[in-house]
Protein backbone atom coordinates (compact mmCIF):
# COMPACT_ATOMS: atom_id res chain seq x y z
CA UNK A 1 0.00 0.00 0.00
CA UNK A 2 1.28 3.44 -0.88
CA UNK A 3 -0.25 4.77 2.34
CA UNK A 4 2.55 3.36 4.44
CA UNK A 5 6.07 4.70 4.40
CA UNK A 6 8.63 2.26 3.11
CA UNK A 7 11.74 1.63 5.16
CA UNK A 8 14.75 3.52 3.90
CA UNK A 9 12.90 6.48 2.41
CA UNK A 10 14.34 9.91 2.98
CA UNK A 11 12.46 12.52 4.97
CA UNK A 12 11.77 14.65 1.89
CA UNK A 13 10.50 11.64 -0.02
CA UNK A 14 8.29 10.65 2.91
CA UNK A 15 6.80 14.12 3.24
CA UNK A 16 6.06 14.21 -0.46
CA UNK A 17 4.07 11.01 -0.04
CA UNK A 18 2.28 12.54 2.94
CA UNK A 19 1.28 15.57 0.87
CA UNK A 20 0.07 13.33 -1.95
CA UNK A 21 -1.97 11.30 0.51
CA UNK A 22 -3.41 14.46 2.06
CA UNK A 23 -4.49 15.70 -1.36
CA UNK A 24 -6.14 12.34 -2.10
CA UNK A 25 -7.97 12.38 1.24
CA UNK A 26 -9.10 16.00 1.38
CA UNK A 27 -9.80 16.93 -2.23
CA UNK A 28 -13.50 15.83 -2.08
CA UNK A 29 -14.50 18.42 0.58
CA UNK A 30 -12.54 21.10 -1.28
CA UNK A 31 -14.44 20.27 -4.46
CA UNK A 32 -17.72 20.12 -2.55
CA UNK A 33 -17.19 23.61 -1.17
CA UNK A 34 -16.63 24.96 -4.69
CA UNK A 35 -19.82 23.27 -5.87
CA UNK A 36 -21.75 24.82 -2.98
CA UNK A 37 -20.47 28.26 -3.96
CA UNK A 38 -21.69 27.54 -7.48
CA UNK A 39 -25.15 26.57 -6.22
CA UNK A 40 -25.34 29.76 -4.19
CA UNK A 41 -24.43 31.80 -7.25
CA UNK A 42 -27.11 30.03 -9.30
CA UNK A 43 -29.81 30.66 -6.69
CA UNK A 44 -28.73 34.29 -6.44
CA UNK A 45 -29.05 34.60 -10.22
CA UNK A 46 -32.48 32.97 -10.12
CA UNK A 47 -33.68 35.42 -7.50
CA UNK A 48 -32.46 38.41 -9.49
CA UNK A 49 -34.64 37.25 -12.37
CA UNK A 50 -37.67 36.60 -10.21
CA UNK A 51 -37.37 32.81 -10.04
CA UNK A 52 -37.80 31.45 -6.51
CA UNK A 53 -36.89 27.79 -6.09
CA UNK A 54 -38.79 27.49 -2.80
CA UNK A 55 -42.10 27.64 -4.68
CA UNK A 56 -41.43 24.36 -6.48
CA UNK A 57 -40.11 22.71 -3.34
CA UNK A 58 -43.01 23.92 -1.18
CA UNK A 59 -40.67 25.48 1.36
CA UNK A 60 -41.94 28.09 3.79
CA UNK A 61 -40.57 31.44 2.63
CA UNK A 62 -39.13 32.53 5.96
CA UNK A 63 -37.54 29.11 6.50
CA UNK A 64 -35.87 28.62 3.13
CA UNK A 65 -32.16 28.64 2.44
CA UNK A 66 -31.00 31.92 0.99
CA UNK A 67 -27.78 32.50 -0.99
CA UNK A 68 -26.11 33.87 2.14
CA UNK A 69 -26.85 30.62 4.02
CA UNK A 70 -25.45 28.55 1.15
CA UNK A 71 -22.31 30.67 0.88
CA UNK A 72 -21.88 30.41 4.64
CA UNK A 73 -22.07 26.62 4.42
CA UNK A 74 -19.48 26.59 1.62
CA UNK A 75 -17.11 28.83 3.58
CA UNK A 76 -17.41 26.66 6.70
CA UNK A 77 -16.64 23.48 4.76
CA UNK A 78 -13.75 25.16 2.94
CA UNK A 79 -12.18 26.52 6.14
CA UNK A 80 -12.64 23.20 7.94
CA UNK A 81 -11.04 21.38 5.02
CA UNK A 82 -8.06 23.75 4.96
CA UNK A 83 -7.44 23.35 8.69
CA UNK A 84 -7.83 19.58 8.48
CA UNK A 85 -5.50 19.40 5.48
CA UNK A 86 -2.82 21.43 7.24
CA UNK A 87 -3.28 19.51 10.49
CA UNK A 88 -2.95 16.19 8.69
CA UNK A 89 0.33 17.23 7.06
CA UNK A 90 1.75 18.60 10.32
CA UNK A 91 0.71 15.63 12.45
CA UNK A 92 1.78 12.93 10.03
CA UNK A 93 4.60 14.56 8.11
CA UNK A 94 6.41 16.45 10.86
CA UNK A 95 5.26 14.82 14.10
CA UNK A 96 4.91 11.26 12.79
CA UNK A 97 1.47 10.92 14.38
CA UNK A 98 -0.24 8.53 11.98
CA UNK A 99 -3.28 7.78 14.12
CA UNK A 100 -3.91 11.35 15.23
CA UNK A 101 -3.75 12.60 11.65
CA UNK A 102 -6.08 9.83 10.52
CA UNK A 103 -8.60 10.60 13.27
CA UNK A 104 -8.50 14.25 12.18
CA UNK A 105 -9.42 13.26 8.63
CA UNK A 106 -12.22 10.98 9.80
CA UNK A 107 -13.60 13.77 11.99
CA UNK A 108 -13.88 16.02 8.94
CA UNK A 109 -15.89 13.40 7.06
CA UNK A 110 -18.12 12.42 9.98
CA UNK A 111 -18.53 15.18 12.55
CA UNK A 112 -18.88 18.16 10.21
CA UNK A 113 -21.68 16.68 8.03
CA UNK A 114 -23.53 15.56 11.16
CA UNK A 115 -23.15 18.98 12.76
CA UNK A 116 -24.39 20.81 9.68
CA UNK A 117 -27.28 18.39 9.23
CA UNK A 118 -28.41 19.01 12.79
CA UNK A 119 -27.99 22.77 12.38
CA UNK A 120 -30.02 23.03 9.18
CA UNK A 121 -32.60 20.61 10.51
CA UNK A 122 -33.22 22.99 13.41
CA UNK A 123 -32.87 26.37 11.70
CA UNK A 124 -34.18 25.45 8.24
CA UNK A 125 -36.59 22.66 9.08
CA UNK A 126 -38.81 23.20 6.05
CA UNK A 127 -35.84 22.99 3.66
CA UNK A 128 -34.53 19.87 5.38
CA UNK A 129 -37.95 18.20 5.33
CA UNK A 130 -38.52 19.07 1.67
CA UNK A 131 -35.15 17.58 0.74
CA UNK A 132 -35.94 14.38 2.61
CA UNK A 133 -39.43 14.10 1.11
CA UNK A 134 -38.15 14.68 -2.42
CA UNK A 135 -35.40 12.09 -2.08
CA UNK A 136 -37.90 9.61 -0.65
CA UNK A 137 -40.28 10.28 -3.55
CA UNK A 138 -37.52 9.65 -6.10
CA UNK A 139 -36.43 6.36 -4.53
CA UNK A 140 -39.98 5.08 -4.03
CA UNK A 141 -41.08 5.86 -7.58
CA UNK A 142 -38.14 4.59 -9.63
CA UNK A 143 -40.31 2.15 -11.57
CA UNK A 144 -43.46 4.27 -11.59
CA UNK A 145 -44.96 5.50 -14.84
CA UNK A 146 -46.34 8.83 -13.68
CA UNK A 147 -44.52 12.01 -14.57
CA UNK A 148 -41.96 13.06 -11.92
CA UNK A 149 -42.36 16.47 -10.34
CA UNK A 150 -40.06 19.36 -11.10
CA UNK A 151 -38.41 19.15 -7.69
CA UNK A 152 -37.65 15.44 -8.20
CA UNK A 153 -35.85 16.15 -11.47
CA UNK A 154 -34.08 19.16 -9.96
CA UNK A 155 -32.80 17.19 -6.97
CA UNK A 156 -31.77 14.24 -9.15
CA UNK A 157 -29.73 16.57 -11.35
CA UNK A 158 -28.01 17.97 -8.26
CA UNK A 159 -27.20 14.49 -6.96
CA UNK A 160 -25.84 13.48 -10.36
CA UNK A 161 -23.47 16.45 -10.37
CA UNK A 162 -22.07 15.21 -7.05
CA UNK A 163 -21.58 11.56 -8.04
CA UNK A 164 -17.79 11.74 -8.17
CA UNK A 165 -17.58 13.78 -4.97
CA UNK A 166 -19.66 11.22 -3.07
CA UNK A 167 -17.65 8.31 -4.44
CA UNK A 168 -14.28 9.92 -3.68
CA UNK A 169 -15.45 10.89 -0.19
CA UNK A 170 -16.43 7.34 0.71
CA UNK A 171 -13.22 5.97 -0.82
CA UNK A 172 -11.20 8.43 1.28
CA UNK A 173 -13.11 7.36 4.39
CA UNK A 174 -12.30 3.70 3.82
CA UNK A 175 -8.65 4.54 3.20
CA UNK A 176 -8.56 6.46 6.47
CA UNK A 177 -10.09 3.49 8.27
CA UNK A 178 -7.42 1.32 6.68
CA UNK A 179 -4.79 3.63 8.14
CA UNK A 180 -6.18 2.96 11.60
CA UNK A 181 -5.14 -0.65 11.20
CA UNK A 182 -8.14 -2.38 9.62
CA UNK A 183 -6.55 -4.59 6.95
CA UNK A 184 -7.80 -4.57 3.36
CA UNK A 185 -10.84 -2.44 4.18
CA UNK A 186 -9.86 0.01 1.45
CA UNK A 187 -10.31 -2.79 -1.08
CA UNK A 188 -14.02 -2.88 -0.22
CA UNK A 189 -14.74 0.69 -1.24
CA UNK A 190 -11.45 2.12 -2.35
CA UNK A 191 -10.64 3.86 -5.63
CA UNK A 192 -9.85 0.45 -7.14
CA UNK A 193 -12.99 -1.40 -6.08
CA UNK A 194 -16.18 -2.43 -7.83
CA UNK A 195 -18.24 -0.95 -5.01
CA UNK A 196 -16.80 2.48 -5.76
CA UNK A 197 -17.71 2.07 -9.42
CA UNK A 198 -21.27 1.05 -8.56
CA UNK A 199 -21.70 3.98 -6.19
CA UNK A 200 -20.46 6.40 -8.86
CA UNK A 201 -23.04 5.06 -11.30
CA UNK A 202 -25.99 5.16 -8.88
CA UNK A 203 -26.91 8.84 -9.50
CA UNK A 204 -26.87 8.24 -13.25
CA UNK A 205 -29.11 5.20 -12.76
CA UNK A 206 -31.44 7.49 -10.82
CA UNK A 207 -31.51 10.00 -13.68
CA UNK A 208 -31.98 7.16 -16.16
CA UNK A 209 -35.18 6.04 -14.47
CA UNK A 210 -36.45 9.61 -14.13
CA UNK A 211 -35.89 10.15 -17.86
CA UNK A 212 -37.79 6.93 -18.57
CA UNK A 213 -40.64 8.15 -16.37
CA UNK A 214 -40.73 11.41 -18.32
CA UNK A 215 -40.79 9.38 -21.51
CA UNK A 216 -43.68 7.26 -20.23
CA UNK A 217 -45.60 10.45 -19.44
CA UNK A 218 -45.51 11.52 -23.09
CA UNK A 219 -42.23 13.40 -23.45
CA UNK A 220 -40.66 10.91 -25.83
CA UNK A 221 -37.59 13.09 -26.32
CA UNK A 222 -36.59 12.10 -22.80
CA UNK A 223 -35.76 8.64 -24.10
CA UNK A 224 -32.75 10.27 -25.76
CA UNK A 225 -31.83 11.72 -22.39
CA UNK A 226 -32.04 8.22 -20.92
CA UNK A 227 -29.70 7.03 -23.66
CA UNK A 228 -27.31 9.84 -22.75
CA UNK A 229 -27.19 8.72 -19.12
CA UNK A 230 -26.68 5.13 -20.23
CA UNK A 231 -23.69 6.17 -22.34
CA UNK A 232 -22.31 8.19 -19.43
CA UNK A 233 -22.44 5.11 -17.21
CA UNK A 234 -20.75 3.06 -19.94
CA UNK A 235 -17.91 5.59 -20.14
CA UNK A 236 -17.57 5.49 -16.35
CA UNK A 237 -17.42 1.70 -16.33
CA UNK A 238 -14.80 1.51 -19.07
CA UNK A 239 -12.74 4.24 -17.42
CA UNK A 240 -12.82 2.43 -14.08
CA UNK A 241 -11.77 -0.85 -15.66
CA UNK A 242 -8.39 0.74 -16.32
CA UNK A 243 -7.81 0.77 -12.55
CA UNK A 244 -9.60 -2.50 -11.81
CA UNK A 245 -7.51 -4.48 -14.30
CA UNK A 246 -3.98 -5.02 -13.09
CA UNK A 247 -2.47 -5.14 -16.56
CA UNK A 248 -2.81 -1.78 -18.31
CA UNK A 249 -1.82 -3.34 -21.63
CA UNK A 250 -4.91 -5.54 -21.46
CA UNK A 251 -7.12 -2.49 -21.04
CA UNK A 252 -5.42 -0.72 -23.94
CA UNK A 253 -5.82 -3.75 -26.17
CA UNK A 254 -9.45 -4.57 -25.34
CA UNK A 255 -11.16 -1.41 -24.10
CA UNK A 256 -9.28 1.63 -25.39
CA UNK A 257 -11.04 1.98 -28.74
CA UNK A 258 -14.54 1.27 -27.34
CA UNK A 259 -13.79 3.84 -24.65
CA UNK A 260 -12.74 6.47 -27.21
CA UNK A 261 -15.87 5.76 -29.26
CA UNK A 262 -18.21 6.05 -26.28
CA UNK A 263 -16.50 9.19 -24.98
CA UNK A 264 -16.86 10.85 -28.37
CA UNK A 265 -20.52 9.86 -28.74
CA UNK A 266 -21.34 10.85 -25.17
CA UNK A 267 -19.67 14.25 -25.62
CA UNK A 268 -21.58 14.96 -28.82
CA UNK A 269 -24.93 13.79 -27.46
CA UNK A 270 -24.49 15.73 -24.20
CA UNK A 271 -23.50 18.89 -26.06
CA UNK A 272 -26.42 18.70 -28.47
CA UNK A 273 -28.85 17.92 -25.65
CA UNK A 274 -27.69 20.85 -23.53
CA UNK A 275 -27.75 23.30 -26.43
CA UNK A 276 -30.96 22.22 -28.17
CA UNK A 277 -33.11 20.94 -25.30
CA UNK A 278 -31.93 22.36 -21.99
CA UNK A 279 -30.77 25.80 -23.14
CA UNK A 280 -33.11 26.18 -26.15
CA UNK A 281 -30.27 27.47 -28.32
CA UNK A 282 -28.96 26.83 -31.80
CA UNK A 283 -25.30 26.63 -32.70
CA UNK A 284 -25.37 30.09 -34.27
CA UNK A 285 -27.98 32.17 -32.44
CA UNK A 286 -30.23 32.38 -29.40
CA UNK A 287 -33.80 31.23 -29.73
CA UNK A 288 -36.13 33.91 -28.30
CA UNK A 289 -36.05 33.52 -24.51
CA UNK A 290 -38.78 31.44 -22.94
CA UNK A 291 -39.07 31.42 -19.14
CA UNK A 292 -39.38 27.63 -18.96
CA UNK A 293 -38.01 27.30 -15.45
CA UNK A 294 -40.16 30.11 -14.13
CA UNK A 295 -43.30 28.72 -15.76
CA UNK A 296 -42.63 25.28 -14.29
CA UNK A 297 -42.16 26.74 -10.84
CA UNK A 298 -45.32 28.82 -11.08
CA UNK A 299 -47.25 25.80 -12.34
CA UNK A 300 -45.97 23.76 -9.42
CA UNK A 301 -46.88 26.56 -7.03
CA UNK A 302 -50.43 26.86 -8.38
CA UNK A 303 -50.86 23.09 -8.37
CA UNK A 304 -50.36 22.95 -4.62
CA UNK A 305 -52.33 26.10 -3.96
CA UNK A 306 -49.50 28.00 -2.27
Amino acid sequence: MRWFVEIGQTADHTRRHVVNDAVAIFHPPFLLSLMIFGWGAVIETFQRHGVEYHCAFRIVDEDRLRPFDIFQLGICILVSSIYSFMGYIILRGFMNQLYMSTVLGIALYVLIPVAFSLYYRVHHRSSFQSLRETLHAILCALFAREKPSFREVFLANTITSMAKVFSDSISAMFLLIHLLGVPHVDAIFGPKSYAGLIFTCLPFILRLFLSLRLGYSGKTIQYWNALKHLMTMSVTVLSSLKFLIDDEKTWLAQFFYPWVTLVSLNTIVSFVWDVKVDWRMTLTRWIPPRPILRSKIFTEEQRHGT
